[in-house]
């Protein structure tokens, strides 16, 4: 039940707004889920805010 509940909304959603876009959220959201802890995700994000530019 729960895979075609997923199914369905990620398919109005690539509907909505494209498939690409759609598709690049999940395999972020996968690769946010496979980190191994916070300072993983945190670190590219303080890089990008604490970069001179």
């Amino acid at each position: 039940m729960a895979f075609a509940v997923t199914l369905i909304t990620g398919g109005r959603l690539g509907d909505r707004f494209g498939h690409r876009p759609v598709f690049v959220a999940g395999a972020a959201s996968l690769l946010a889920g496979c980190a191994p802890g916070t300072g993983v995700l945190l670190a590219p994000a303080s890089r990008r805010v604490c970069s001179p530019g």
